[in-house]
Formats: structure tokens, sequence, C-alpha cells
């Protein structure tokens, strides 16, 4: 990471890091578990790299992942407030009342019935077109009708 001037956080978000990241992990990993960096935009955030670590700060109760509660006015990225509110946003209490509302649309059967449903299906290669009164295999370019 290229060292900074004193009162800005270095930004290890670079083209390389890009092309990639897994190096640049390795180096952080070795320097420190916790480091506090830029994202490329400027807004600062603390980058955790050892598994048993972000777990631990998962469930530490002082910590928050919803950005309505970050002291430094980190907003995150532009999303509208529909798409921001979602489960991976949201602290304990409110991820668990969420999990609970939704986790019945995604039993095993239900999911089962969702990728039936989404199978591909035949397609009817030869059509009869108003007008023609035969098979054919060419649609009109103008043709309201649609192909499958």
């Amino acid at each position: 990471m290229t060292r900074v001037p004193e009162g800005h956080l270095p930004q290890p978000f670079d083209a390389a890091f890009l092309d990639n990241p897994y190096p640049r992990y390795a180096q952080l990993r070795e320097e420190s578990a916790v480091h506090r960096v830029a994202l490329p935009d400027g807004s600062p955030i603390w980058l955790v790299l050892r598994e048993e670590d972000v777990r631990a700060g998962l469930a530490d109760p002082r910590l928050s992942v919803n950005k309505r509660d970050s002291g430094t006015g980190y907003k995150g990225f532009s999303l509208p407030p529909a798409l921001d509110a979602n489960l991976l946003n949201t602290d304990p209490e409110d991820h668990q009342r969420l999990r609970r509302l939704v986790s019945k649309a995604f039993t095993a059967r239900r999911v089962r019935a969702c990728a039936e449903a989404s199978r591909p299906r035949p397609t009817v290669s030869r059509m009869t077109w108003p007008g023609k009164g035969a098979e054919t295999s060419s649609r009109p370019s103008h043709s309201p009708y649609r192909s499958w």
C-alpha cells in the first residue's frame, strides 16, 4: 500500500487491486488484521481481513451495519431507499424480524417450484402467420407476434 501524507487515509483499491486483489489482501493481512483505509470515493472505512475478526465484529452489539448509525457520516452507495433497505444493511433485531417474514418464501419446496417454472421451454420453430396460410419459419420483421 502506498504511504500517504499524514491526515490522509491509504487507498489500497488501485488498478493492480482490481486486476488481482489476492496479493494485496495477503500483504494487508500480514501487516495487520484491521486497517483504516479510504474507498476510491474518499469515504473512510475499516477494512477487516480475517474471518474470525469479521465474525467477532458482526456479533458485537456496539457495532452496526446500518449506515444511519455511522458516526462519520458514511452514506455508502447512492442507492434508492427501497434498494438500500435490505437484509445486508440491517442489524440483528431488524435482520431477524425481516428474515422471519421472508423465510416462508424460500422453503426447499418453493425454491424447487421456482426453479422448475424458470426452466427453458421448447420453442416453436414453425408458425402459421396471418395472411400467409401456410407454415413458415420466417417471421415478418413488422409482425406483432413474438417467438419464444
